[in-house]
């Protein structure tokens, strides 16, 4: 059984993205040239890329076709996302910038708590420290503890380390 299949074709300026596959439970990897397309991939999988043509269905849910006009917003998609750059909310603390995902998900959903994943990534020290007060690395744990909050279906990891 798989918990993800994609077929997509995108365009952004000059570059043509097509992929297809299907993924199944448990650790699975992307791998490629850089510019081969891979974090579009990712993006488009997110939700975050709108021009796309094919489907994307996670755990039996489509979250997109572009046949059956479904497109599934990407903050209800599920997915915990881990990109290139950490992307933290400057305006944030450590532990807000966590529970941010989480605060949004049904109590049915919470499985993972934002204080679990602070201790889990050993950055509770951390957590009152807005991101300019910390260093890469940590603003790195910060983001990988973020997307474990957000519980999602899937968890992608961009470059994560």
């Amino acid at each position: 059984m798989s918990i993800i299949d994609f077929n997509l074709k995108a365009t952004l300026g000059e570059f043509n993205l097509k992929a297809k596959s299907s993924f199944s439970k448990g650790i699975n990897f992307i791998w490629g040239r850089s510019g081969n397309g891979k974090t579009t991939l990712l993006n488009s999988i997110a939700g975050f890329i709108p021009s796309l043509i094919g489907d994307v269905v996670i755990n039996n849910n489509i979250i997109f076709s572009s046949k059956r006009s479904i497109n599934i917003a990407s903050e209800k998609r599920k997915i915990s996302y881990v990109q290139q750059n950490e992307r933290l909310f400057d305006h944030l603390t450590v532990i807000e910038n966590v529970e941010f995902g989480y605060k949004f998900l049904n109590n049915s959903e919470k499985k993972i708590t934002p204080s679990e994943s602070l201790n889990l990534f050993e950055i509770n020290q951390f957590k009152d420290y807005y991101p300019s007060q910390l260093s890469g690395g940590q603003k790195q744990r910060v983001a990988l503890a973020r997307s474990i909050a957000r519980n999602g279906e899937l968890l992608m990891l961009d470059e994560p380390l």
